[in-house]
């Protein structure tokens, strides 16, 4: 046989591995840099102030470092003083102190007063004695509050563009024929009884009256667990051309007819007698029928801030002891 052409096998060996590097150093991570509040762009804690309300700044905000302090005597903040929703303090702190507090805060700044079982003439005066500018007014479980007072304030804000009278059943059946007239500017008008109760109560058309005869710029309106009938609904209907909302629930003298319900149909948003209250903003219990409930919403604040260990430290500088006379209440 002749010689062979085949090549001899070359061995298939792998490729040498590449030189290990040296291993790396663990190093402990960097610790998460703290944030410090008080630097926050002014425009920014600003609008978290706003957010809070009145109370929460004067208990707890203010107090949490000097910049806060510093800030939360900003005029701009108490141009709307919300004091709703803090019904839980009314035995336990001087709250028309804290009232007075804002409005001079404001320096002459207050266009909105939001007030829940805070409020009496003698804070309603106090407030018209220090600013001109009052557009909105809102009074919720207000029961130092006179038919005398009320009147005062439609002389002095004739400019009043949106007014809440909610749960206070002390003021008169005439009230509204006494400053109708004044708050004849008047484009929302929220006037609301606390509750209805079973038999029926008599009827009473006075407000209704007073509205239809003197607020012909009102866009809404709302009269919760009211005394009117259909001839008042219709006085409103027939007298306020502007009306594109109308909340009408628990007002059981009136009976939805097909006139009525004509008339309504122009109404973008309406609410009827039956209609359901679950998101009433209130208690909206009929009396005798069904177990009560609590009168406002519970829960924690819309924001949920830093200060919240200063409301507890600082609630003793408040607080309004029993055993103990002396004691100045709110204090500054």
């Amino acid at each position: 046989m002749g010689p062979s052409n085949q090549e001899p096998a070359v061995s298939q060996e792998p490729p040498p591995s590449p030189p290990l590097s040296p291993p790396l150093s663990q190093e402990a991570p960097e610790p998460a840099e703290e944030r410090n509040w008080a630097e926050l762009p002014r425009d920014v804690l600003l609008l978290i102030f706003q957010k809070i309300g009145a109370i929460e700044i004067l208990m707890a905000a203010q107090w949490v470092c000097r910049p806060w302090r510093q800030l939360s005597h900003e005029p701009q903040l108490w141009r709307c003083i919300d004091m709703l929703y803090h019904s839980e303090l009314f035995n336990e702190i001087d709250m028309e102190s804290m009232a007075r507090e804002a409005v001079d805060r404001s320096n002459g700044q207050v266009e909105e007063f939001y007030g829940d079982y805070v409020g009496s003439d003698a804070l309603l005066q106090y407030i018209a004695d220090r600013t001109s500018h009052l557009k909105c007014l809102r009074l919720i479980s207000c029961y130092a509050i006179s038919d005398e007072g009320l009147i005062e304030m439609a002389k002095r804000f004739p400019q009043l563009e949106e007014l809440e009278i909610s749960q206070c059943s002390q003021f008169s059946e005439t009230l509204f024929e006494s400053f109708g007239e004044a708050w004849s500017q008047l484009k929302r008008l929220r006037l609301n009884k606390r509750w209805f109760s079973l038999p029926l109560m008599e009827f009473d058309d006075s407000e209704a009256l007073a509205i239809a005869k003197n607020m012909h710029e009102l866009h809404h309106l709302q009269l919760f667990a009211n005394r009117l009938t259909n001839d008042g609904l219709q006085a409103i209907l027939d007298n306020c051309p502007h009306l594109e909302s109308l909340d009408i629930r628990q007002c059981f003298h009136i009976n939805m007819d097909g006139s009525l319900r004509a008339k309504c149909a122009r109404i973008k948003n309406l609410r009827l007698p039956s209609d359901p209250t679950d998101d009433y903003e209130f208690c909206a219990d009929i009396d005798g029928v069904g177990d009560s409930v609590d009168d406002y919403p519970s829960g924690n604040s819309e924001i949920d801030l830093v200060y919240d260990d200063v409301f507890d430290d600082y609630y003793h500088y408040y607080h309004i002891s029993s055993s103990d006379d002396d004691h100045p209440g709110f204090l500054l």
